[in-house]
């Protein structure tokens, strides 16, 4: 026990450390985490304010409370696992500590713990204002609040050891080939999928085994019955809701201690399932596979051959971005399956795709549904992280750059390129599956992709910005540059303040549709301008200061 608490304490240092930085950027990142909190509690705010006095009247009230507790563990679920795959099988310490005189319960638990604290800062912005907005219209007792901080603290636990487990089996029996860095992607994306095949099982189950009758008749019960229906979502949540509920009896105590028991169950089964099976998921796939190519004169020559500078980085950066898994992972696959989790999440159930979908093929106004698309569409952006990575990428070796023989804004226009190719080849992807789903219509499917086309390259050149400003190029592994850092906050607030603002305008006006286009067109047109001025003035100087 001593040597885990050691351990976990060295791994958090270690990770507050690489979020470090000056005493501006300190004060930046807790202002923008404090306004985001601000927004997110406007919003939970009249959303559970609503629900709450909908709800009271036929004694259901307490069905807020069951589904935050449920939604808020299947988030923490979808949302962790690439942040586990990448600390407990990509992270470069793994392999420094396997000769240590550690076992790998000890080094799981210290890793786990690592994760879970970064998830409660996720949790903190969707569950405090649900929470009390409750407990203060329900005119709560102090044991509720009391109860509340006890279940925030255990309800992130049940689902990370879930996905624990599950990536633990995964990349066990993944782990085949001689190439450890494909075998772990593969793991990865298994692990991703399943997740997802988790979530839409639990959601068909619900929805087949609660009719409208069985609903109609709770309804009539009154009693809080419907917090029973939170146990086919998520099951550990509806003993968190209940104990909560009633946290001025025994049974509320009684709930409460089987809620930890459950976590605690859990967490022995996470720690056998790591004794069997995690250094041999990591030593089984210990090696790297030499491509075992010769080099001819011919690939010589087309290898050194005089070619466009701007092109040439470009295809450098995508190279990076495949080649180094923890990119591959970060900067590729994540912003392509986090769509498809939000879809999931929010609306997997009877219904939700046909409504809308109705949308699309009713007589809805064109000029509505366009603002609206691209603004949905440019939300699901601020996910990629290859524009805000761009300076980072490099490291140690971002120097190098300085001496290259190009131009400073060449080097810097070509990652962001690169970065655009990325975004805009998974915007094809999302939208496609979009498009094959909803079926709009035609004509909204060209004018949101001209946008989009000029959007995406705003959202990766502001990424870029940010990043040039702030860099972090001293990191020891690749993970550091996506484990919390502030700026992901500032890029997100950026880019949502200035689509937001586009959206808003667009949805103000009454104009034609081509007009509406248009106008659109001429604002993220006169963004880019704006910001290829600045580019041209600031990128040397800022570039110097690296």
């Amino acid at each position: 026990m001593n040597r885990t608490w050691m351990l976990t304490k060295l791994l958090l240092k270690n990770n507050a450390q690489s979020m470090a930085g000056g005493k501006i950027s300190k004060q930046l990142g807790i202002f923008l985490y404090i306004l985001i909190l601000f927004i997110s509690s406007l919003f939970f705010f009249n959303i559970t304010g609503g629900l709450y006095d909908t709800l009271k009247p036929i004694g259901q009230e307490g069905f807020v409370l069951g589904m935050a507790l449920a939604s808020a563990s299947i988030i923490i679920m979808m949302f962790s696992i690439s942040y586990m795959l990448s600390v407990f099988y990509f992270a470069q310490d793994t392999e420094l500590l396997l000769p240590l005189p550690l076992t790998s319960s000890q080094i799981l638990t210290a890793k786990f713990v690592t994760v879970l604290i970064g998830q409660y800062a996720i949790l903190f912005l969707w569950l405090t204002p649900i929470l009390v907005t409750y407990g203060v219209m329900s005119s709560a007792s102090i044991l509720y609040y009391v109860y509340g901080v006890l279940v925030f603290l255990a309800l992130p636990i049940i689902p990370m050891l879930v996905m624990s487990i599950v990536l633990m089996i995964i990349m066990r029996f993944t782990s085949i080939s001689k190439s450890k860095d494909r075998s772990r992607i593969i793991g990865g994306i298994i692990g991703v999928l399943f997740a997802i095949g988790i979530n839409v099982v639990i959601r068909m189950q619900s929805s087949a085994s609660t009719s409208i009758d069985a609903i109609q008749q709770m309804a009539q019960e009154g009693n809080n019955s419907f917090v029973g229906l939170v146990i086919n979502l998520f099951p550990s949540s509806y003993f968190g809701a209940v104990s909560m509920l009633e946290s001025t009896t025994l049974k509320g105590l009684l709930f409460l201690c089987i809620f930890f028991v459950l976590s605690f169950v859990s967490f022995l089964l996470f720690v056998f399932v790591g004794d069997k099976l995690y250094f041999k998921g990591i030593m089984s796939a210990s090696g790297s596979k030499k491509s075992g190519k010769a080099i001819t004169s011919e690939s010589m020559e087309k290898f050194t051959a005089k070619t466009n500078h701007l092109p040439s980085y470009m295809q450098k950066e995508i190279r990076m971005l495949f080649r180094t898994p923890t990119f591959l992972l970060h900067c590729i696959i994540t912003p392509l399956l986090t769509p498809a989790i939000f879809f999931v999440v929010f609306f997997f159930n009877d219904g939700s795709f046909g409504n809308i979908g109705n949308l699309f093929s009713g007589d809805t106004d064109l000029t509505f549904l366009l603002p609206v698309s691209f603004g949905v569409l440019m939300f699901m952006g601020t996910f990629n992280m290859a524009g805000i990575t761009i300076i980072s990428r490099e490291g140690d070796n971002w120097y190098v750059n300085k001496f290259l023989p190009v131009p400073i804004k060449t080097i810097f226009y070509g990652k962001v390129l690169a970065a655009w190719v990325i975004a805009f080849g998974q915007f094809l992807v999302v939208a496609a599956v979009l498009i094959a789903v909803l079926k709009p219509p035609l004509i909204l499917i060209m004018l949101c992709l001209v946008l989009s086309f000029i959007g995406v390259w705003i959202h990766n050149l502001v990424g870029a910005l940010v990043d040039l400003h702030h860099p972090m190029v001293d990191w020891e592994t690749e993970q550091q540059l996506f484990k919390n850092r502030w700026i992901t906050l500032l890029h997100f607030f950026i880019s949502v303040l200035l689509f937001g603002v586009t959206v808003g305008v667009s949805l103000s006006v009454n104009l034609s549709i081509w007009a509406l286009f248009g106008m659109m067109v001429g604002i993220l047109i006169l963004a880019v301008v704006v910001l290829k001025v600045y580019v041209d003035k600031k990128v040397e100087a800022a570039w110097e200061k690296i």
